[in-house]
């Protein structure tokens, strides 16, 4: 679907941060209206795993959100709606 290119400049280099300092996130990727509970739950150590998860989704509509963790406790949280709709 391409939604790796919806990622702002300053996402990318706060998720680079976090990923620097911690040294991985836990990323919810979730994809509405599919019904039921339908989402993946992914930890990533770098921008490239992030990439390939990304761009590897097809569902026409998805939401992520990443969480780091600082010392065995979680700190802070980033969410990310991104929309988008498929031609028919």
């Amino acid at each position: 679907m391409g939604y790796e290119s919806l990622f702002a400049p300053c996402d990318l280099a706060m998720l680079y941060d976090w990923l620097e300092e911690t040294g991985e996130l836990y990323l919810d990727l979730d994809r509405p209206h599919s019904g039921g509970s339908n989402n993946s739950l992914h930890f990533v150590r770098n921008l490239a795993e992030l990439r390939v998860i990304v761009s590897n989704e097809t569902w026409p509509e998805v939401r992520l959100c990443s969480i780091r963790r600082r010392s065995g406790q979680v700190s802070s949280s980033h969410r990310f709606l991104v929309i988008a709709n498929s031609p028919l």
